[in-house]
């Protein structure tokens, strides 16, 4: 059966592996990471910027109730390749995630797990 949304997501996904260098990518988050605040746990979150959804996206828009500029095509299209997005970081153990003050902004997001420090760490045992 033909399956136009796979057939964009894998041309999308190959897209992705070809122009985007997702360890560069998830280097960068680990070089970001700040206290998660919201986990109060000790977990680091990284943030790397990838740009704006009207420089990313395959329509370049951004999506909103009222609007009546987007068509069928442009959102079988932003939907595979969101996808195809999403799944290329969820592989290099990211996440996507729109920007806190500006909701066209696109990150790339890691969490990093800090250990908690052994209390006996650094005593010699007699």
């Amino acid at each position: 059966m033909f399956d136009r949304h796979e057939i964009l997501r894998a041309h999308y996904a190959a897209q992705i592996a070809r122009n985007w260098d997702i360890p560069a990518i998830k280097s960068e988050c680990e070089s970001n990471a700040e206290p998660d605040v919201d986990a109060g746990d000790g977990t680091l979150i990284g943030r790397c910027y990838l740009g704006s959804c009207f420089g990313i996206m395959p329509s370049g828009k951004y999506y909103m109730p009222w609007t009546s500029n987007q068509t069928r095509a442009d959102e079988a299209r932003d939907g595979a390749f969101l996808g195809a997005l999403e799944s290329a970081l969820d592989a290099a153990g990211m996440w996507l995630e729109s920007g806190e003050g500006d909701p066209c902004d696109m990150l790339a997001c890691c969490a990093i797990d800090v250990p908690e420090s052994d209390p006996d760490a650094g005593e010699v045992q007699q």
